[in-house]
């Protein structure tokens, strides 16, 4: 970074002598790129993280080096950042070892199962949430829920 003190954000202008870019460009680019999108303070300030800055760069590249249309460099990302997600994927089911039929001397208790049963459906709605965060799931890319019926 050009003589430019680390920091956790900067602000346009600061990205713009850091990597020689009209503000104006920048903030076109923000409305070109999804993975472009800087934090905004109270006053609607832009602040730009290291990774922030790193992205233009790299735009910056493919479009001004490498001679990527704006379409061609968008189309470039989203594949980089799918395989990117992709190879961070540690998503891990935990095989429970209890035997699906265990041999029951005694007729099985109905409370005992739901409430098991609960506990496991449970513990499962919690990976899935935890899924969506990691993966950045919106709640409008849901399916809306179904109505129970009865």
């Amino acid at each position: 970074m050009n003589e430019v003190t680390k920091k956790y954000y900067y602000t346009i202008g600061e990205v713009s002598r850091i990597l020689d870019l009209k503000q104006y460009v920048i903030r076109y680019w923000e409305t070109e790129f999804t993975q472009l999108h800087p934090k905004k303070d109270h006053g609607r300030n832009r602040k730009y993280s290291e990774e922030n800055i790193d992205l233009l760069r790299t735009i910056k590249d493919m479009l001004y080096n490498q001679k990527y249309t704006i379409d061609g460099a968008r189309q470039k990302l989203s594949r980089q950042n799918k395989t990117k997600k992709f190879e961070q994927l540690e998503f891990e089911f935990q095989r429970d070892e209890t035997p699906m039929l265990e041999e029951i001397a005694e007729p099985a208790n109905v409370d005992t199962i739901l409430i098991t049963f609960r506990q496991r459906l449970h513990e499962f709605s919690k990976e899935i949430q935890n899924f969506k965060e990691r993966w950045n799931v919106k709640q409008d890319s849901v399916p809306a829920k179904s109505k129970k019926v009865e």
